[in-house]
């Protein structure tokens, strides 16, 4: 989402968006990577799966917020001298980068199939994915670098999923989602660093040092 009319916030209120937009995609990791990685619930692959196309699609939106939100923030930050929220927000845009980089180990056509899933998931039934011209998936597209919109048809959809679904649902997730969370990546190492429990206070502390 954009930043509507960003000139009429204070300080302080630019200080707090930029605290959560951090802190919104850590709160993510701490609700959802207990079922993901907790060895005490230790829940079977298919309900992993299941956790993952949620995952998968909030990661979709951190990256649109991201391209929505970074460069006026980051803008405002110094144009108020907001030093250590500047450092913070630079900090995010590192570990965007890195999730950009494991998002773009899934092809476009998985992709789209990830953000159908998980939208059964959630509403049950989506009567959009039948309407002819305006089906609202979107997916990381490497080549121009940013979230696009699927642009074809019900029938290109439906031909990309009898294409690529051939078993069950859990053979076609269980590959991508163990791809993503490979634990040799940067983005695994910075959502395990995020996971911690000091993370939020340190997060707060530095850019509340901008508090004048």
């Amino acid at each position: 989402m954009k930043i509507s009319n960003i000139k009429e916030y204070n300080d302080l209120e630019i200080i707090n968006i930029i605290i959560t937009l951090i802190s919104d995609y850590k709160m993510f990791i701490s609700n959802w990577g207990e079922f993901i990685f907790g060895k005490d619930l230790n829940l079977p692959p298919e309900h992993k799966n299941k956790i993952f196309v949620i995952w998968f699609s909030g990661s979709i939106d951190s990256i649109i917020d991201y391209e929505h939100q970074f460069e006026p923030l980051i803008k405002e930050a110094k144009e108020r001298n907001l030093e250590n929220c500047i450092k913070l927000l630079y900090e995010f845009e590192s570990f965007i980068k890195n999730l950009i980089d494991n998002v773009s180990l899934i092809d476009s056509e998985s992709q789209i199939l990830l953000q159908h899933y998980r939208n059964t998931i959630v509403h049950a039934r989506v009567f959009s994915i039948h309407n002819k011209k305006s089906i609202n998936l979107r997916f990381y597209n490497p080549e121009n670098n940013s979230i696009e919109k699927f642009k074809g048809s019900k029938d290109d959809f439906w031909e990309i999923h009898r294409k690529i679904i051939t078993e069950s649902m859990d053979n076609f997730i269980e590959p991508l989602r163990v791809i993503f969370f490979d634990k040799l990546t940067e983005y695994y190492k910075k959502i395990c660093a995020m996971s911690k429990n000091d993370f939020f206070e340190r997060l707060t502390k530095i850019a509340y040092l901008d508090k004048k």
